[in-house]
């Protein structure tokens, strides 16, 4: 026991020093803890069977925040990307695009997209997903749904602390509308879905997601699927669905600016000597 309170008390000195140091290196920008940050290491990530990123998010996003050219051309790409708002366009035959039926769908769509979320339209929602996928190469929407299956709410789920699981083995039957000829056409197709899990808080406590369009039941608190729970076990709180938006074609996204990763670096030292001698 005495063992264990020398162990973690060393733990909390060790992590101070460690904040200390990082604060120090920065020199500015965000002052914020990210507790997580400690808990996303590659032995904790195996352990859930979670995919190690091959550039750290956390550390992308602290290398835009404080770099003064990539931080600059984010804002200036978000901002013409996202900040134009959208479109609406019917994707059915010409004959129809004036029925009672399309317009009350528009109207419909058109009220969802004003307000997404109790704080969000869907402008402000692109905008804070654009800068997650610019920095990091990742975005992930929250798809929330009512009881009968229909969206209720999207939000943002931070893509420093989102981690994938590897792609399951079985694959789910799930019907797509695809347009063929013209026309939209039901189409069942056989997919491999895939978990998101997030830290949310330091106990390193896992909450779960399924992938967006995911048909079965899952438990948030488990990660289990309904078929999965043992006699004594129930969902506890169902898990939402996850849209990932990422550039490339790997697991995780790459952003696009990582090609002038170290310049971008080298020149907030360089700036950090200037500051010092001048």
């Amino acid at each position: 026991m005495e063992d264990a309170k020398k162990y973690y008390k060393l733990r909390k000195e060790l992590r101070s020093i460690k904040r200390k140091a990082t604060t120090e290196l920065l020199g500015y920008g965000t002052r914020q803890t990210t507790p997580e940050e400690d808990y996303m290491t590659p032995t904790a990530l195996r352990e859930h069977d979670l995919i190690v990123p091959n550039y750290d998010p956390i550390k992308l996003c602290t290398i835009a925040e404080t770099s003064s050219m990539v931080g600059v051309c984010i804002e200036a790409m978000v901002n013409n990307v996202h900040g134009f708002g959208y479109e609406l366009q019917y994707t059915g035959t010409k004959e129809n695009v004036k029925s009672d039926e399309v317009l009350a769908e528009k109207a419909a769509l058109q009220g969802f997209f004003s307000r997404v979320n109790e704080t969000q339209s869907m402008v402000a929602l692109k905008k804070e997903a654009g800068l997650d996928y610019e920095r990091t190469g990742n975005a992930y929407i929250e798809v929330v749904p009512y009881l009968n299956g229909s969206v209720s709410t999207l939000y943002r789920a931070d893509s420093q602390y989102m981690r994938l699981q590897l792609k399951q083995e079985e694959t789910t039957p799930i019907t797509v509308n695809l347009i063929r000829n013209g026309t939209v056409k039901p189409t069942t197709i056989h997919k491999r879905f895939r978990r998101f899990a997030m830290i949310s808080d330091t106990t390193n406590n896992i909450r779960w997601f399924k992938e967006y369009g995911d048909p079965r039941v899952m438990c948030s608190i488990s990660g289990k699927y309904e078929h999965e729970l043992k006699k004594n076990e129930k969902i506890i709180a169902p898990a939402s669905q996850i849209i990932h938006i990422k550039q490339g074609n790997d697991t995780y996204g790459v952003p696009r600016w990582i090609g002038i990763a170290v310049a971008a670096i080298g020149v907030k030292y360089a700036d950090f000597v200037n500051y010092d001698l001048f």
